[in-house]
């Protein structure tokens, strides 16, 4: 968890560097590409309204570019699928090094969109009570790249990262409440994600399925 964390700090810093010293570089990836995400989210709204007496339909439109904000190439697609790991020699369990894989919903915007991806889809439990310390590893790892590669402009303080982390949840709902069920449900290979187009039996299926019942319930108070 931590070695990725670090690996995306150096993404993100290494991108934040190039583009500050070569202004635009980044300007063709200023768009969302994440139009899928609000397709995928009205087909699960009515299974998960059904399922959940209790939900509230929740706005996961995305903010808009905060050029007042740390930016920087951020990947836009951070979980398990997209990451390939490297074990360390004669080890099942020691990792030596990890690669991210399909860039193509890359964009330039917070580097707190993919930690709200990443951190969602790995902490299916408690992820409250340990988000902050993780979100803090991470900041200084960047900070410490930042000032190493000579980052010219300023550095956020780490309680405004953190207001940027916040200002940015809406990411991690889109993990929790669109992706997390099926992955819970064990369906997630019957998901396309890329299309959005999960059928109204599936979305029943798996919005029905009482882990799920019990992670939306927990997760969403």
């Amino acid at each position: 968890m931590r070695l990725v964390l670090t690996k995306l700090a150096y993404l993100h810093a290494s991108s934040a560097v190039h583009e500050n010293r070569n202004p635009g570089s980044f300007l063709k990836f200023k768009k969302n590409h994440h139009i899928h995400l609000d397709n995928l989210y009205k087909k699960v709204y009515k299974s998960l309204e059904k399922n959940l007496p209790s939900f509230t339909k929740l706005n996961l439109k995305e903010p808009e570019l905060n050029e007042n904000h740390f930016n920087c190439l951020v990947h836009g697609s951070v979980w398990e699928p997209n990451i390939l790991f490297k074990l360390q020699n004669n080890s099942e369990d020691e990792l030596k090094d990890v690669i991210f894989i399909n860039y193509h919903y890359a964009y330039y915007g917070s580097p707190t969109i993919d930690l709200q991806k990443y951190i969602h889809s790995i902490m299916l439990e408690n992820c409250n009570e340990a988000e902050k310390d993780l979100v803090e590893f991470y900041y200084y790892k960047l900070k410490d790249l930042l000032q190493r590669m000579v980052y010219k402009d300023k550095i956020p303080k780490f309680e405004e990262f953190w207001m940027q982390y916040n200002h940015n949840r809406v990411f991690g709902l889109q993990q929790i409440l669109l992706i997390n069920p099926f992955v819970i449900s064990g369906k997630l290979q019957s998901l396309d994600v890329m299309k959005g187009i999960p059928s109204d039996d599936l979305c029943d299926e798996v919005f029905k399925n009482q882990k799920v019942i019990k992670y939306l319930n927990s997760t969403l108070v």
